[in-house]
């Protein structure tokens, strides 16, 4: 008798214990911070690896420019608020070399006209840069679209199968900086993702970005239109596409980072 109410007793804490954890877990994934590069098989698509709500004023960010994206109208600038934590890796992987610089915190992205008139387009908080040398300002990626001028950050160069991006507009006639959210299966992100041999690029208007790899031959093309008003890249389509296997070179890899 006495051994079964110890066995219930256990059994009672053990569920307590799962049940405490699942808890944690679900408020670490609401919170929308990251700390860690995000796998899509892990990570929510309507959580957000960092958050855009109600960001500093432009002066209040006074740490290292991390990123910059040029236009002609002006700079999109990715600025530290105050210091980051910049460590070495420690440990070759997927995500660098032993001596990548891991550069975390939270970053205001400043757009800076010709004049020099700062605004603030988003706050990306608890957010992890992995590159090769942190003394080297990141250069986003550009590409147009239906008078938008397209800015691509990617925090980090290398992953084990794909690589997250931010993507923030220009306004060609207006001159208004924004970021570009994504909507998927009627929820939404503030980032996609890109298999890590692929970028993602305009086609007829529309953009594209090649995702998986997580398993062999499973990669798919996802288009995406653009709705001007809502700021926002809203899935068409996924179509399965065949990927020949290759190395990717870490050379080839730091070019998301580089001019």
């Amino acid at each position: 008798m006495f051994s079964r109410a110890l066995k219930g007793c256990v059994l009672s804490i053990m569920i307590c214990l799962v049940l405490i954890s699942i808890g944690c877990q679900s408020q670490n994934v609401q919170s929308g911070n990251v700390s860690n590069p995000p796998n899509p098989q892990q990570v929510n698509p309507s959580t957000n690896p960092a958050s855009s709500v109600e960001p500093k004023k432009a002066n209040s960010y006074t740490g290292s420019i991390r990123a910059i994206g040029k236009t002609n109208k002006g700079d999109f600038l990715v600025i530290a608020d105050g210091k980051n934590k910049v460590e070495d890796l420690q440990a070759p992987s997927c995500f660098g070399l032993a001596d990548d610089k891991r550069i975390s915190g939270t970053y205001g992205v400043v757009f800076q006209d010709l004049t020099g008139k700062q605004t603030i387009v988003a706050e990306l908080k608890n957010l992890e840069i992995i590159t090769p040398d942190s003394s080297k300002i990141i250069q986003m990626k550009r590409d147009k679209l239906d008078g938008v001028d397209l800015l691509f950050f990617y925090p980090q160069y290398s992953h084990c199968h794909e690589l997250f991006y931010f993507v923030f507009g220009l306004d060609q006639k207006t001159g208004e900086p924004f970021q570009i959210s994504f909507k998927i299966d009627q929820q939404e992100r503030l980032f996609y993702q890109t298999y890590i041999g692929e970028r993602p690029k305009v086609v007829d208007q529309k953009l594209q970005a090649v995702v998986g790899g997580f398993t062999s031959n499973q990669f798919y093309t996802a288009t995406f239109k653009f709705d001007r008003e809502a700021k926002q890249f809203i899935l068409e389509n996924r179509e399965p596409i065949v990927i020949e296997p290759r190395e990717i070179t870490r050379e080839e890899k730091i070019t998301t980072q580089t001019e």
